[in-house]
């Protein structure tokens, strides 16, 4: 994230690999739960501000509220 005075903040992920949970298919997760394994692109729908993310064969949409849920492959 970029804030007004172009600060960079991470807005997923974590360093503690004790503190997530697995990814659940049927419903989202707050942001703070997740942890990337591989993400390798990004893109942003511009109709609803929702960050997408390729993770490790995994789609997953990013909403401006912090919850996550997989659109696409499976954990």
């Amino acid at each position: 994230r970029i804030d007004e005075k172009a600060v960079i903040t991470t807005v997923i992920g974590s360093n503690g690999l004790t503190s997530t949970q697995p990814l659940s298919c049927d419903s989202g997760m707050d942001i703070t739960q997740v942890r990337l394994e591989w993400p390798t692109d990004l893109a942003v729908n511009p109709m609803d501000n929702s960050l997408y993310v390729l993770d490790n064969n995994i789609v997953l949409q990013i909403s401006e509220n912090r919850r996550v849920r997989i659109i696409a492959g499976r954990p």
